[in-house]
Order: structure tokens, then sequence, then C-alpha cells
């Protein structure tokens, strides 16, 4: 989006006086599938060079609103997906520490694991919740070496199964295991059904309206299989008769009317994006949620809506 460039730092940030960080994570360490998400960072990056203007819809420029950076890429240690984790931790609490609103480009779902203990340390003295996008329910009890299944460790990094749903489900590759752990612990489940049924409002709004109470702190996942390939070819596992590009659009406007704390996108592999249109897509996301979300007067850090989740710090 032609933002500036700030090392991710917690005095750069500063001294730049971010209201929003975008940060890289190239990695492509916790892929089952078809490799590629570590590309996705750039690709994202290249389609936001047309990202210029106010939103026609909103008419907000999130650029203008946000005080938006580019915090650069997180480093990767290839072959050691832990150490690749703890580096996405530390690059997240340099963001929040710093006042912004860290979004994560990914990348393989395995990021997710990183942004999420980064963020409920951060968020110690405030209860968080989980809303995830996607296809699968990403609940490995125990991945070996790493998988990317966020949901599960966001568990085990303290997040309440009460406080945790996933919107889009869909396909086969939801093996019968993750399905019982996520009943046995209370996640809220909203299969791509109840969407065709109810429409993306009412759903998404009703996942909010659970799982985000006065005081708690919300991240948001985008896995980009949660839409349908026809919109978003793009993607390492590819799943048909997901949602539609209009509606996850929708979806990320209501997220942004809820104040997250931070958020990211996934699961981009840029070899198989037909025209680039996933990427594009996901630039779409950013622009929408930033578009519903209020930005907090003066310095530029993230500021309570009412009737929002998010506690300034």
């Amino acid at each position: 989006m032609r933002a500036p460039l700030a090392p991710g730092d917690h005095k750069s940030l500063r001294d730049r006086g971010a209201g929003v960080a975008i940060v890289g994570v190239p990695s492509d360490q916790g892929n089952g599938y078809r490799p590629g998400a570590g590309l996705g960072p750039r690709a994202v990056r290249e389609a936001s060079d047309q990202f210029i203007g106010p939103d026609y819809r909103s008419g907000v420029d999130p650029r203008e609103t946000h005080r938006i950076v580019d915090a650069g890429d997180v480093a990767i240690a290839l072959a050691d997906p832990a150490t690749t984790l703890e580096s996405i931790k530390r690059s997240t609490l340099e963001v929040l520490d710093a006042g912004a609103l860290p979004i994560l480009i990914g990348g393989d779902h395995s990021i997710t694991i990183g942004g999420f203990e980064g963020f409920a340390e951060f968020s110690a003295e405030t209860p968080v919740a989980l809303l995830s996008f996607d296809a699968h329910l990403d609940t490995e009890v125990d991945p070996y070496p790493i998988a990317a299944c966020p949901v599960a460790r966001a568990i085990d990094a303290g997040c309440d199964p009460l406080r945790i749903a996933i919107v889009g489900v869909r396909g086969s590759l939801n093996p019968r295991a993750w399905v019982d752990y996520a009943h046995e612990q209370g996640i809220r489940v909203h299969g791509i059904h109840e969407v065709e049924e109810r429409g993306i409002g009412p759903v998404v709004s009703d996942a909010l309206d659970a799982i985000c109470t006065k005081g708690v702190s919300l991240y948001v996942t985008f896995d980009l299989d949660s839409v349908d390939p026809a919109y978003a070819p793009g993607v390492v596992t590819p799943e048909p008769a997901g949602l539609t590009s209009r509606e996850l659009l929708a979806a990320a406007r209501l997220v942004g009317a809820r104040s997250p704390r931070m958020f990211d996108l996934v699961e981009l592999a840029p070899a198989y994006d037909v025209s680039g249109i996933t990427a594009r897509l996901a630039c779409a996301v950013i622009s929408n949620v930033l578009g519903a979300l209020r930005p907090a007067p003066g310095r530029g850090g993230i500021s309570e809506r009412r009737g929002g989740t998010h506690v300034q710090r």
C-alpha cells in the first residue's frame, strides 16, 4: 500500500507513530500439502501497490486513518520451526508494545501459533478470543514436529475454548479426531452449510457476540482456503464450495467493527494464483477490516470502539 518502511522494533515503530504494522512471515514449514506459501508476503505487497486510495464503499483510506507502516519480514529459521515461531512471537510483542496493531501476512497457517502466543502474553491481564475463517478445524492435538493447527495451540496458550469460533468449515480434510476435539472443548464451529442457510452476516455476528464479550481482546485469522477456489485459487489447500469473495469481505467489515487487536492472513500460494486474484483478495480483506476500524486520536494507537472489544494499552 506504499506505506513507509519501518524496522519491526519497538523504538522504530514508536518513532514512526505507527498505528498499524504489516509484518511479513515467509514461512512454509507447517504445510502438509503443496508448498509455496512462503512467497505469500511478497505477492501481497506487490498486489497492494494498486491499493492507493480510499475504498469506494467506505470512503476510507486506511493509510490516512491508521498510520500504516511496513515492518518488513520476520526472520525465518529454515528446518527449525520452533525457532521461527519464537521469532514470530517476539515480532508480535514488539509491535504490540509499540502500541500498534499487528497484521501478519503469511506464510502457512502455523504462523498463527507464534502470533497468538505473543498476543496472549501481551494480553495476560485480559481474556483473549480467537476467530478463525478456515475450511479446516486445525485441532491436531499432538503435531510432530509442527503442523499448521493453530486452534489447538491457542488453547495451549491459554485461550478459553469457549472463546474460539471457526467459520467456513467444510470438506473431507477434517479427521474425526479433530471434529471430536472441537466438540469436546466447546469450540463454536460454523460450517459452510450454515453460512449458506443463514447468510454470512448473521453467522459472523453470532460468532463474535459469543466469543467477544466486553473486555475481551480479539485475534482473527483469515485462512484464504476458507474461500471457494473459484475466487481464491492461489491457496495451499483448496476446498470446493467455500465462501465467496463478497462474503469474506462482508465478514472482514464485521470483524473491523469489533476492533480486533491483531489479525493475520495465511496460506496464500502465489504459484497457483490465477492472475493474482487471491493476493488482491488478501489486500481487500486488510482494506475492509481497517476501513471499519475506528482510528485512535493522537499518536496512532488503536482505540476502543463503542461496543467493541479492544482494551487500549
